[in-house]
């Protein structure tokens, strides 16, 4: 998605969460794309999910106020939810259990 996003020109900003991967390795960059991230838990019962509330520093919402996207992408309920209610935005959501 990240490659017909740029060849159409789009803008694109990444935030995501990870819980398991020392800060340090965490990637920056994809596609030329920025990385940015958010603390986050482990999903209770799905150790290898990561989860955010997006607290303290509330980086998804001022990207959101600052950005005002026409899309979201997103791979958790809780983002889309409060995303979509609170600013009125358009959300793709993936969002995947394995068992």
């Amino acid at each position: 998605m990240l490659r017909y996003l740029s060849s159409a020109g789009d803008k694109v900003e990444i935030l995501t969460v990870e819980t398991r991967t020392p800060e340090k390795d965490l990637p920056k960059e994809i596609f030329g794309y920025p990385i940015d991230h958010t603390l986050g838990f482990a999903c209770p019962g799905y150790p290898d999910m990561s989860l955010t509330v997006d607290l303290p520093y509330f980086k998804g919402s001022k990207m959101m106020k600052r950005l005002r996207p026409d899309l979201i992408h997103c791979s958790s309920p809780y983002v889309t939810i409060v995303f979509y209610k609170l600013n009125g935005l358009h959300v793709v959501n993936y969002f995947l259990f394995t068992v």
